[in-house]
């Protein structure tokens, strides 16, 4: 089911009477925080358990949203918490396995899978080569869905800063990616 920006502010603003009122929020927003949370630790255990630490932590602390966008406030403790799982733990690569598990709402055929698949591989590839900030952007951008100013207001960045950024990144991938063919 999709929800408004209006219902959603509103659950946020509720949860903080009965917890059950953040349910809209968890139900609009679970497969973009498991996303993101995947292409960040790169692993389906720690993914499943960063996507619930961020839901958890957003159900202790909805008394403390202000207002503004409920994705974005979503994604900055997603982006606290992976950077908190980074200082603990080191990650490795998307496998085939867990590139399985990432959400996609269309139905493809089985050519179409695997074709999907070795898109996902080589897009892996091409972001394992970037540091670990850019990385970040480019994520909170595209698996988060959020605006460019939505993701400065996480990361401390203005949105022309994050704007100028994120082009470069993808011309620096689109440079890669000419060079590997």
């Amino acid at each position: 089911m999709e929800y408004t920006t209006t219902e959603l502010t509103e659950a946020m603003h509720n949860c903080k009477q009965d917890i059950k009122a953040f349910t809209p929020v968890y139900e609009a927003y679970v497969d973009r925080i498991y996303s993101y949370c995947l292409y960040r630790v790169n692993t389906i255990a720690d993914a499943e358990d960063l996507t619930s630490q961020v839901f958890a932590r957003a159900m202790e602390r909805c008394h403390t949203f202000r207002g503004g966008n409920v994705g974005a406030w979503l994604f900055r403790i997603a982006y606290h918490i992976t950077i908190d799982h980074y200082r603990t733990k080191q990650t490795e690569s998307v496998s085939d396995e867990q590139l399985a598990y990432i959400p996609d709402q269309s139905q493809r055929s089985p050519l179409e899978t695997v074709i999907h698949r070795e898109q996902l591989q080589y897009l892996d590839e091409l972001l394992t080569t970037l540091d670990e900030d850019k990385r970040n952007l480019l994520l909170l951008r595209i698996t988060g869905n959020l605006t460019s100013a939505q993701v400065g207001e996480i990361v401390g960045k203005s949105a022309t800063s994050v704007r100028v950024e994120i082009y470069r990144i993808i011309q620096q991938l689109k440079k890669q990616a000419l060079l590997k063919l």
